[in-house]
């Protein structure tokens, strides 16, 4: 504890909003995928949202892989997907590209609700522009989600590919435990 002694209401303020904002900075919801190894981990979802279903089920199936070793693949999953050890390792790599990616737009989005606390602080309310920065990036995120889908399909071609995404879609666990869905959709009963 400090010995200090804060006269100014807006001092206050600043260093309660700025607590808030670091609280939750670099935490994630998923789990890691290698013990000594962050590579794969999707960042948390925080501030940012994904709103399109099919891209809540790829967000969801990635997470799931990064969590490959502390369980192993349902009997469902193992019998519907078959995947090589190639493609798992195919699957990996697109896992990692997107945990890499998340981490960014974690990164930009804490910098933007940030900025937007700071606006209420200086002025008591939030620039007519921030909205719109905080929804672009939301829209660029749910489109990395589904750019990595493509690249799953490009890796393992067309037919494996049909096979994955059915899977994917039916938002059945891949693992048989130890992994929580990174998102849901808004509005969805829980399963």
């Amino acid at each position: 504890q400090w010995p200090v002694v804060v006269r100014d209401a807006r001092v206050s303020l600043v260093l309660l909003c700025l607590a808030t904002a670091m609280r939750g900075f670099g935490q994630t919801t998923a789990t890691v995928a290698q013990p000594d190894s962050d590579a794969y981990v999707i960042a948390g979802s925080g501030n940012l949202t994904v709103d399109d279903p099919v891209a809540v089920s790829y967000l969801n199936f990635f997470g799931q892989v990064q969590n490959r070793s502390t369980s192993t693949l349902t009997p469902e999953a193992k019998v519907f997907l078959r995947l090589s050890d190639e493609e798992f390792r195919k699957l990996q790599n697109v896992t990692l590209d997107l945990a890499t990616q998340s981490r960014w737009f974690a990164k930009e989005m804490a910098s933007l609700v940030f900025e937007s606390r700071m606006q209420i602080v200086e002025s008591d309310a939030v620039s007519p522009a921030m909205p719109g920065k905080m929804r672009n990036l939301n829209e660029r995120w749910q489109k990395a989600v589904l750019e990595h889908a493509q690249q799953l399909k490009a890796a393992i071609g067309e037919d494996r590919f049909r096979v994955v995404d059915d899977f994917v879609r039916s938002d059945k666990p891949l693992f048989e435990t130890g992994w929580k869905p990174l998102v849901k959709l808004a509005g969805a009963p829980a399963k």
